[in-house]
């Protein structure tokens, strides 16, 4: 229900001292349960459906007004040896931007990936991945609610990443901060 990957499931409960089983073991075990109408395969990030790579875009992102190139980042956000370097998007290119204005008010660089080259900000791409499980492709955004994107991305944030070592963003990043972000997105989830 929490919407964790087996494999994420898996190496948590091993990383708390817990007996485990493979993770290829928990998805015949939902394909199971699918089969015989269970609903546990809703879960999943992908839920059997069939992953293709899409090539170039409809959009040009060449033209993006006073654009900064990604090269010129510190080598610092390029290695996550920091907090505070964060990858972003926007939507469409050079005419939904805002880069300029959004920086000013952040305080903040920005730096833009060069046109068809996603593995630059990778960290983006497997977050866009992440919530197109709760807001998919083919669902317009204009009627999405505050507290549906703070629902998912409490949700997301409580999930174990492989590349923290199955630990939760969340508590990541209180331990390097001090700072207990979980309970803020609770406060607001409320409000």
């Amino acid at each position: 229900e929490e919407d964790w990957s087996p494999e994420q499931a898996v190496c948590r409960l091993k990383g708390d001292g817990f007996a485990t089983v493979h993770h290829e073991t928990i998805y015949q075990f939902i394909l199971t349960d699918k089969k015989n109408g269970g609903q546990l395969h809703s879960h999943l990030r992908h839920q059997n459906k069939t992953y293709r790579k899409r090539y170039g875009s409809a959009h040009n992102r060449n033209g993006i007004v006073n654009r900064v190139d990604i090269d010129e980042r510190p080598k610092e956000a390029n290695n996550r040896e920091r907090i505070g370097d964060w990858e972003g998007d926007t939507i469409i290119g050079k005419v939904f931007s805002f880069h300029e204005q959004i920086a000013k008010a952040l305080e903040c660089n920005v730096y833009f990936a060069k046109p068809y080259h996603s593995w630059e900000r990778g960290q983006n791409e497997n977050a866009n991945g992440l919530l197109r499980q709760y807001f998919p492709k083919s669902m317009s955004l204009l009627d999405v609610t505050e507290k549906e994107v703070l629902e998912a991305v409490h949700k997301l944030n409580s999930r174990p990443r492989k590349c923290l070592g199955f630990k939760t963003p969340y508590g990541v990043f209180e331990r390097n901060t001090g700072i207990n972000m979980r309970a803020v997105f609770e406060i607001a989830l409320m409000t």
